[in-house]
């Protein structure tokens, strides 16, 4: 007896080990410590702390350029392990690993960057005006995937909706392969920041010049198909925009952070603080704010929990947690009974085959389908009876018909015949 309640405690406190391991994210912040990145010695530097304000690792020897276009110069991986570091002065995209090794290197002149789900690197190139230059999708190895000319400053995917929003000089929506949907231009001057809500519309916050007669400072709100739902006067520049997709609650820094709470048409003062960036890890239902002198964690209800100060000078910080979905936080937005388990197919990206596994937990007659970004049917892999256990299927990359199908991302969904019970993923061709 003496021995089962100690074998109970030790996994119960494994559990609690466990769980605490599962609970603490990585915040990553970039610090502009030296507004020159003309001339060395460079002061600005990348600092990983957890959640509850343990410190983890510094890096230093980094030369960033004080932009407008900062607002994703920095953005976590999904498990937090490392970080893609953007708009560096010698035109380098780095990929920095939580021991502080740069992994990788790309040669390119990128400046903001969002990451798809799978890892794929959404970035818009930089022209030095609110225009940019073009979008260009890296693999997570740095190899060109494809690209269009739409250009802008700040970008957020939404994996849910097959949305990319682009903002600077004005607003464009594109979906997953880069299809344009619409632009519109609503601003006078240029949209500072975007983010996406549950619902796969969007916030954009627009900037006043005082050069530039008829901008002004304000919070759009738009929908899919580029209409303006809603906009909210403010009265300082709104830096970064951020949308805590629990509850679709925005969030923004300018001259303070402020929480805007759409449903009640409440504008809240959290803080008076000036600063940059603010990330939100939904997770630990914390909201990491970068000011001018340090780095602060409000919880969901505004109060201030953590406050980091060893930085460098006074100068601009970019913050950024693990992104995660709105339908399962923390989790493949996939909706799975225990029944049923569709695994991520391997390799992927692929050329030219792929496998899928799965597993059921009673006999089924299994269907499994692809299909491209606009939702039409692909290919049938398997409409058969599968016995109890693990199997795979494999597609070739094929069509119907025979015929190769262009490289691009695709979904396979797997269905339990005459039941309600279904699983999807996503899939990239690369050839």
């Amino acid at each position: 007896m003496k021995s089962a309640k100690i074998v109970c405690l030790s996994l119960f406190l494994l559990g609690l080990f466990v769980n605490q391991l599962l609970l603490s994210q990585n915040v990553w912040i970039l610090n502009n410590g030296d507004p020159d990145y003309q001339n060395p010695p460079f002061n600005d530097s990348l600092k990983v702390f957890q959640s509850d304000g343990t410190f983890l690792m510094s890096k230093g020897d980094f030369n960033i350029c004080q932009t407008i276009s900062g607002t994703r110069r920095v953005i976590t991986s999904y498990d937090g392990q490392s970080c893609w570091v953007s708009s560096f002065v010698n035109d380098s995209l780095l990929k920095i690993d939580i021991q502080g090794n740069s992994v990788l290197e790309i040669n390119r002149n990128i400046g903001a960057i969002d990451l798809e789900e799978s890892g794929l690197i959404y970035s818009l190139t930089e022209s030095g005006t609110i225009y940019g230059d073009s979008i260009i999708v890296l693999d997570g190895q740095g190899n060109y995937i494809m690209g269009e000319y739409f250009g802008g400053i700040d970008i957020a995917v939404d994996n849910e909706n097959s949305s990319v929003w682009i903002v600077g000089a004005d607003i464009k929506r594109l979906n997953l392969n880069l299809e344009h949907h619409f632009t519109i231009d609503p601003i006078e001057w240029a949209a500072t920041s975007v983010d996406y809500t549950s619902d796969g519309t969007a916030w954009i916050g627009e900037g006043l010049h005082s050069n530039v007669p008829g901008s002004q400072n304000q919070l759009l709100h738009i929908d899919q198909n580029g209409s303006i739902i809603d906009s909210i006067n403010l009265t300082s520049r709104p830096m970064c925009v951020r949308v805590d997709r629990r509850d679709n609650t925005v969030w923004f820094i300018s001259n303070a952070l402020y929480k805007y709470i759409p449903n009640l048409s409440q504008l809240n003062v959290i803080d008076n603080i000036s600063g940059f960036t603010l990330s939100i890890d939904q997770q630990n239902d914390l909201i990491w704010v970068a000011t001018y002198s340090d780095v602060r964690s409000y919880s969901g209800e505004g109060l201030l929990q953590t406050v980091l100060t060893n930085f460098n000078g006074n100068d601009q910080k970019y913050v950024s947690t693990p992104k995660y979905n709105s339908t399962s936080i923390g989790e493949d937005q996939t909706y799975i009974p225990s029944s049923l388990i569709l695994e991520q197919n391997y390799p992927n990206p692929f050329n030219p085959t792929t496998t899928i596994p799965f597993s059921i937990s009673d006999a089924s007659n299994i269907l499994i389908e692809v299909f491209n970004i606009k939702g039409q049917k692909i290919k049938t892999l398997a409409n058969k009876e599968y016995s109890s256990g693990n199997h795979s299927v494999c597609w070739n990359g094929n069509d119907e018909s025979g015929s190769t199908v262009s490289s691009g991302i695709y979904f396979y969904k797997l269905k339990v015949n005459n039941d309600a019970t279904e699983a999807v993923k996503k899939c990239f061709l690369l050839k």
